[in-house]
């Protein structure tokens, strides 16, 4: 196990440091803690959102940043949500879609179903189960384009 140093490099005292390839001659940067240093990473402000981006802002320490790298983190973090927010409402659209494929149950019955799957599985009352899935189909139904599915 590698050992680091209060700087957060490698220590290359330490018994379990090899050299890259075994080649005595070739010797790389101290590593930091994280391997674009202190800041954000600096593909951050135009990275897709998603896991590797929620991986990256998950390792940021705030007290470290600039102001323009605190503002960077601030538009990543949006963009997890929305991103997520998105997610959540295919989530509930897909549980309504599986009702509405069942045979003998009616439109109504599927929107009623589909508001009680979702007020239990997120412990919502039935007032905002109705509401967030009422987002979802108007998503789904009335923006074009939308990226929902």
């Amino acid at each position: 196990m590698l050992e680091y140093d209060d700087a957060g490099r490698v220590d290359r005292s330490c018994k379990d440091y090899e050299r890259p390839f075994g080649d005595p001659e070739i010797d790389f940067a101290p590593l930091p803690r994280r391997p674009w240093g202190d800041a954000t990473h600096p593909g951050l402000a135009s990275m897709e959102p998603g896991h590797l981006s929620a991986t990256f802002t998950a390792h940021v320490d705030r007290d470290e940043l600039s102001g323009s790298d605190r503002v960077a983190l601030l538009r990543a973090h949006q963009r997890l949500i929305n991103h997520y927010q998105a997610e959540l409402y295919r989530d509930m659209l897909a549980i309504r879609d599986v009702l509405d494929e069942q045979e003998g149950i009616d439109e109504d019955a599927v929107g009623f179903a589909a508001e009680a799957e979702v007020r239990a599985a997120l412990g919502w009352t039935r007032r905002r189960a109705e509401s967030e899935l009422g987002v979802a189909l108007a998503i789904e139904t009335e923006v074009a384009g939308a990226h929902l599915g």
